[in-house]
């Protein structure tokens, strides 16, 4: 059995809503999926990304290519925060 000796790195970020996740498939996680930050990561280390989101996103979030582009690269999980998520207060889901 071979083991890995690679530093383990789990990358988080919050995402919920139709208009957010347009915006992170659009803006964010291409500059995340940039060669020198999450795939220099997942060559250097055991990388596996947490996306923190609301029941009803994770459909949306798994059928966008963008986000297939991720799972490719590494592992993805999906954490269900919908009793944290509040109506018009994004910062305070961030904050929980």
């Amino acid at each position: 059995m071979e083991m890995n000796n690679k530093k383990k790195v789990k990358f988080l970020t919050v995402i919920s809503g139709d208009r957010y996740i347009e915006e992170f498939a659009q803006v964010s996680l291409p500059s995340y999926l940039a060669p020198d930050n999450l795939p220099y990561m997942a060559e250097h280390t055991d990388l596996g990304v947490l996306i923190m989101t609301s029941k009803d996103s994770v459909a949306t979030l798994k059928r966008n290519p963008v986000v297939k582009k991720l799972e490719a690269l590494c592992p993805v999980e999906f954490i269900l925060i919908d009793d944290l998520i509040t109506n018009g207060v994004y910062g305070v889901v961030l904050t929980l």
